[in-house]
């Protein structure tokens, strides 16, 4: 009731009727929503994005540490058993 005094009272200081400036708020309330559902959709894009890096640079940190573990492997041999390491990987 007192959302309707208040426009009856805006449409009378503006000299315009009541269902122009009622299709005025309904319009600014209509732009404030779509506005605010714009942001939330653009926001769950950037958390589904940082989710997808997140992801990304653990598949690449795990890539490293497996390569870390077989350059430590392939160290600890001595050169008899890399050699038949090797020459069974070649045959």
């Amino acid at each position: 009731m007192a959302g309707l005094a208040l426009i009856a009272q805006l449409a009378s200081a503006l000299g315009v009727s009541r269902g122009i400036v009622l299709a005025g708020v309904v319009a600014g309330m209509l732009a404030l929503a779509a506005t605010g559902a714009a942001w939330l959709r653009s926001d769950a894009v950037r958390d589904h994005e940082a989710r997808e890096a997140v992801e990304g640079a653990q598949g690449r940190l795990q890539t490293l540490e497996e390569g870390d573990r077989r350059r430590n492997d392939v160290d600890a041999m001595d050169d008899d058993s890399l050699r038949d390491v090797l020459l069974d990987w070649l045959r």
